[in-house]
């Protein structure tokens, strides 16, 4: 039988003729359907995507017409007897990023589908499984991966890459849309967007980081970190979600509230909101307890969270499997099983320990310990630029540039997400225009554009009269190799986004570059006074 068989799913297709209504409540009816085939006399003739569907949708908002303009045309077809590596030969050499591939038979009939992040969570097993191998063979085997296994390992980045950007665009416009006036059957729709959407974006975004782990390629980055702020930073992150689903979110932190330790802030952070999302995800009411306390010793700081749910109890054999990064029989979702096995690798790098615990009564609890080196640092040196609002919000006004309609359409809706008011322009010509004025804070510039790029625009911006010349500008670019990065900045801008967009990396930016614009007009305040 053929390796890959297991992981094709038999979806039930649509026909071509079939209408974008019938669609939708396949989408609604199936919340874990991501790719719907479509095929016609037995024969696979297209391939339609939640994320596709869902992005036409938004931007016509016409349930009325043909699925056409929503349908992939030219979908991956595979024979059902080829193996691993010939999927990704086939995804790798069909130039766009493929959401994942239609298996035939040897007659070319329809047998189901495979999707892309079936495919990468299959390939970092397999990938295991090789290493494991190795390591029994030699020592230098076991750190020097086979061609195979860097080729996959390539492959599982690269796929996981396109898949990110098309879903955090999606993930932005729904939220943006579900704070529009809509009826009741509209909630429903955009709620079911976004929740899928966002567990196919965690999932594969924790499929990439468990395999860069597994590879060797995570390297620990330690700052000074105010253990209070990161638990404030986590109550806030978190909060609305919890109230949206009806739960209690209580954060509590237990030790010297100014106490600073160095630790890497990402790893620290994904670890929480793995642990939390995955504890409001399987607690149907209630509470949801994340706490964190801190004890100075001799050789350090020791840390212990928790992460306590109110879901079902789990039996003593579901709990030794808890951190298997594959779903066993006893329960729990390909979501939860490969974030659960990413916070064990996450605390195996950091060197600490991780446990599943039952509750008393019901539920379960996470946690884990760490010994971590504190550090003689006062929170006003902190160089971790601050919102100027007690809600987390940035209050600045984005100038937003970019020729492409959907790409201008999420990073406003990210904007809006963040607290930001803005503007958008198509090219550098209206971006200068606009930026002459002085009205904006902070200006997202893309780099390819007609009439005038980015970079022209950058320099010219830089030419005007008076303040509107320091307008700090951010490269919003899918050239972001080392060699344009310090183009980019000798230029005069100030940072560099990668494209796709990743929500916290353009938070993190905008609001770094407000912050200097504000010490700037302070300072400038400060010198007239």
């Amino acid at each position: 039988m053929s390796v890959t068989l297991p992981l094709c799913e038999s979806i039930l297709p649509v026909g071509p003729d079939s209408g974008r209504t019938q669609v939708l409540d396949r989408f609604l009816t199936e919340p874990g359907l991501e790719l719907l085939p479509v095929v016609e006399n037995n024969r696979p003739v297209g391939l339609i995507t939640r994320g596709r569907f869902a992005l036409g949708l938004l931007q016509d908002g016409a349930l009325s017409g043909s699925i056409q303009a929503m349908t992939l045309a030219d979908p991956v077809i595979i024979n059902a007897a080829l193996g691993l590596d010939d999927i990704c030969d086939r995804m790798r050499s069909s130039g766009d990023a493929a959401p994942g591939v239609i298996m035939v038979d040897t007659d070319g009939a329809y047998i189901g589908v495979i999707s892309a992040t079936a495919l990468l969570l299959a390939l970092q097993q397999s990938l295991r499984l090789e290493r494991g191998v190795q390591a029994t063979k030699t020592a230098q085997s076991s750190t020097i991966p086979s061609s195979s296994a860097r080729d996959r390992e390539l492959f599982i980045s690269a796929v996981a890459h396109q898949i990110d950007g098309p879903l955090e665009g999606i993930i932005s416009l729904s939220e943006r849309l579900s704070r529009h006036p809509l009826n009741s059957d509209g909630r429903t729709q955009v709620h079911t967007i976004l929740e899928t959407g966002r567990g196919v974006l965690q999932l594969v975004r924790h499929a990439a980081a468990l395999g860069r782990i597994d590879a060797g390629d995570i390297v620990l980055a330690p700052e000074p970190v105010i253990l209070g702020n990161l638990m404030a930073d986590l109550e806030e992150a978190w909060r609305v979600r919890a109230e949206a689903a009806g739960l209690t979110l209580m954060v509590s932190y237990e030790g010297p509230q100014d106490l600073t330790v160095s630790v890497d802030p990402e790893m620290m952070r994904r670890l929480f909101n793995t642990l939390v999302e995955r504890a409001l995800s399987v607690t149907p009411r209630g509470i949801v307890e994340a706490s964190l306390k801190a004890k100075v010793e001799a050789t350090g700081v020791y840390l212990e969270g928790r992460i306590r749910d109110g879901g079902v109890s789990l039996a003593a054999n579901r709990l030794a499997r808890i951190f298997e990064p594959m779903p066993d029989r006893a329960g729990g979702s390909f979501l939860e099983s490969v974030g659960l096995a990413l916070c064990n690798r996450i605390i195996g790098v950091m060197h600490g320990n991780i446990r599943a615990e039952s509750n008393v009564g019901s539920g379960s609890s996470i946690a884990f310990d760490l010994l971590v080196p504190e550090l003689a640092f006062s929170p006003a040196q902190s160089a971790e630029p601050r919102t100027d609002g007690r809600d987390g919000a940035i209050r600045a006004h984005v100038l937003v540039v970019d020729d492409n309609a959907t790409n201008r359409m999420v990073a406003e809706a990210l904007c809006e997400m963040f607290g930001c008011t803005s503007e958008a322009v198509e090219d550098g010509v209206e971006a200068v225009d606009y930026a002459a004025t002085g009205r904006f804070d902070v200006a997202l510039m893309d780099i390819k554009m007609p009439r005038m790029d980015g970079v022209e625009a950058t320099l010219a911006i830089r030419a005007l009269p008076g303040a509107a010349r320091d307008l700090p500008i951010i490269a919003l670019t899918a050239n972001a190799d080392p060699d344009d990065v310090r183009r980019y900045l000798s230029i005069g801008m100030c940072d560099v986004v990668d494209k796709p967009i990743k929500s916290d990396i353009l938070r993190n930016a905008i609001r770094a570059a407000f912050a200097s614009t504000t010490r700037i007009a302070q300072s400038t305040a400060s010198a007239v006074a």
